[in-house]
């Protein structure tokens, strides 16, 4: 029925990429171990991940992108039960004007890590 945003994609990718990390680098190994084309890629491809700003930026953008995550289902579901077919401009401006709200008050965005 809803389709899945972006921010659900991009987020499930990095929650899988953090998850598999050790079995991604080892499929990367068993393909330089085999040679051929697509070991040039996996060499390089490996030295990539193992960079530590590519694991910094990893846990920096799942820790955004996880809040949002759940702010975006948690919109999904109130629109869901609000108006299933067609929504109105005046309903999704006052469900944003809430969530703001809610936010502002809960100090949510506020927070330094």
């Amino acid at each position: 029925m809803w389709a899945s945003t972006r921010w659900d994609s991009r987020w499930e990718t990095i929650d899988a990429v953090i998850r598999n990390y050790p079995a991604i680098l080892r499929a990367f190994e068993e393909i330089i171990e085999e040679g051929g084309d697509r070991s040039i890629d996996a060499r390089g491809l490996i030295l990539v991940v193992k960079e530590p700003i590519f694991l910094v930026s990893l846990c920096v953008l799942y820790r955004l992108m996880g809040p949002i995550k759940i702010l975006s289902d948690q919109l999904k579901s109130m629109l869901r039960q609000r108006h299933p077919s067609r929504l109105s401009k005046p309903f999704l401006f006052r469900c944003c004007d809430r969530l703001w709200l809610c936010c502002t008050a809960n100090c949510i965005g506020n927070k330094t890590v």
